[in-house]
């Protein structure tokens, strides 16, 4: 990377999650990429002048539902296909993101990479078997058990123009045949961009790039995601009502460990079979 590389920067914040705005712009402009050119493109339904800055293209966002706000974020990024090839590179963060340390091109992808993605911090100790990959074999972001290496997380990822819009295109495909056939993947666009780096090259960063704010893990966080609970909780962020909250159905507990156990079923057998 040279002072001279262009890079985009893909933000969402619909619903109330504008409020994260301000901090996420701040550490970003002091410690991700200082030298290089950042432009920031966000996507809203808060007033413009309410998020302006020199440096950011607005695009009118209106909150497309649960789980559609997060599900179609690709189908968001789409929209602006045209401008993002004017940069070298395009990276994608969370709303509820602050950048602690700088970050330079160590998380850059080679040419040969293509993207780049996070180890998830809540399976980065997790065997293949406990990884939340989508089971449906009609879902386009079906894995099967095995068959992945590591689990990332949906809430940073990035790539060169070429391989981050190729990527962009493919899921937006993907997901239209999903909800084509009334699917929604378990993890909506995390679970698609599992599928869509098997077998494909890229650059794995650790879960320090993504450290949820008060948990303890043995990494020294470069980027924190903030609680959410302390700005009012999902659904208020996403202008939704509150539901009493109960604790899970007995059958659903019991339906969870049963999937566990099938997971790790097949994935014995799946060793056994490739031998």
């Amino acid at each position: 990377m040279t002072s001279r590389s262009r890079i985009a920067i893909l933000y969402i914040c619909t619903g109330k999650y504008h409020v994260f705005w301000d901090k996420f712009h701040a550490s970003a402009q002091k410690n991700l990429f200082p030298q290089a050119e950042k432009h920031f493109f966000v996507f809203s339904d808060a007033p413009r002048e309410a998020l302006a800055r020199d440096d950011m293209t607005y695009i009118y966002q209106p909150r497309l539902g649960w789980p559609n706000d997060t599900l179609k974020r690709f189908h968001m990024f789409s929209r602006i296909a045209d401008k993002l090839q004017e940069y070298d590179f395009i990276f994608f963060f969370n709303a509820n993101i602050v950048f602690l340390d700088e970050i330079t091109e160590e998380i850059l992808p080679s040419p040969e990479e293509g993207l780049v993605v996070v180890q998830h911090p809540g399976y980065y100790a997790a065997r293949p078997y406990d990884f939340p990959y989508e089971q449906n074999r009609r879902s386009t972001a079906y894995i099967n058990c095995g068959k992945g290496k590591c689990y990332i997380c949906g809430g940073v990822n990035g790539g060169t123009r070429q391989a981050y819009t190729t990527m962009i295109q493919d899921l937006v495909k993907a997901i239209d045949t999903d909800m084509w056939h009334g699917i929604v993947a378990v993890w909506h666009d995390e679970s698609h961009i599992n599928k869509y780096i098997i077998d494909r090259p890229y650059k794995l960063l650790s879960p320090a790039y993504a450290v949820p704010e008060n948990v303890n893990l043995p990494f020294a966080p470069k980027i924190l995601i903030l609680d959410k609970s302390n700005y009012g909780g999902h659904e208020a962020l996403r202008n939704e009502t509150a539901e009493p909250r109960s604790r899970p159905h007995f059958g659903h507990r019991i339906q969870r460990k049963v999937n566990r156990l099938l997971r790790r079923l097949s994935f014995c057998i799946g060793r056994m079979v490739s031998r």
